[in-house]
C-alpha cells in the first residue's frame, strides 16, 4: 500500500474526530457540521465509511482502535434520529424527505456496511442495519 494514501487516509480520520459533534445533549450529536455551519446527516455517513476502512485496514494507525467504534455507534446513532418517518434524510439547504440525498448516504453507509461484513465485523455491520432498511424502503417508495 501506498504510504501516501495511509496518510491522507489518517489525516482525514483526525479531521473527523476533531469535527464530530460528541455532546449527547445535541440534536447533532454524530455529525459534523459543513461550511455554513449545517449540520446535515451526509458527513455521518462519510465518517462510517472513513473509519470503518481505517478500524479494518492492517496498516493504519487506526486499526482495530475502539475511539473509532464510539465514533461510528454515534454516527449510525444520528443518521437513524435524521431520518422521517419515510426513512429519508434532508438536505438542509434545500431538499426535504429526499430520496436522492438518501441515496448518496446510503452509498457511504453501504460501503461501511459491506466492507464490515466481508471482514466478519458483525458489530460494525450491524450498526447501521436498521438506517439502511429504512432508507431502502424510503428510496423505493419515493423514487431516485
Amino acid at each position: 500500500m501506498d504510504p501516501s494514501i495511509l496518510q491522507r487516509h489518517g489525516q482525514a480520520v483526525e479531521r473527523l474526530l476533531k469535527t464530530q459533534v460528541r455532546d449527547p445533549a445535541s440534536r447533532w450529536c454524530g455529525t459534523c457540521p459543513d461550511e455554513f455551519g449545517l449540520h446535515n446527516p451526509h458527513p455521518a455517513g462519510g465518517i462510517l465509511e472513513t473509519f470503518t476502512a481505517a478500524f479494518l485496514h492492517p496498516q493504519s494507525r487506526f486499526h482495530r482502535s475502539n475511539l473509532l467504534v464510539e465514533r461510528m455507534r454515534l454516527a449510525a446513532r444520528h443518521l437513524e434520529r435524521a431520518q422521517n418517518s419515510h426513512g429519508n434524510i434532508n438536505l438542509l439547504t434545500t431538499n426535504f424527505n429526499s430520496p436522492p440525498d438518501t441515496a448518496f448516504v446510503v452509498h457511504s453507509v453501504g460501503t461501511a456496511a459491506c466492507l464490515a461484513s466481508r471482514n466478519n465485523e458483525r458489530e460494525l455491520a450491524g450498526l447501521t442495519e436498521r438506517f439502511l432498511r429504512r432508507a431502502a424502503a424510503g428510496m423505493a417508495a419515493g423514487g431516485i
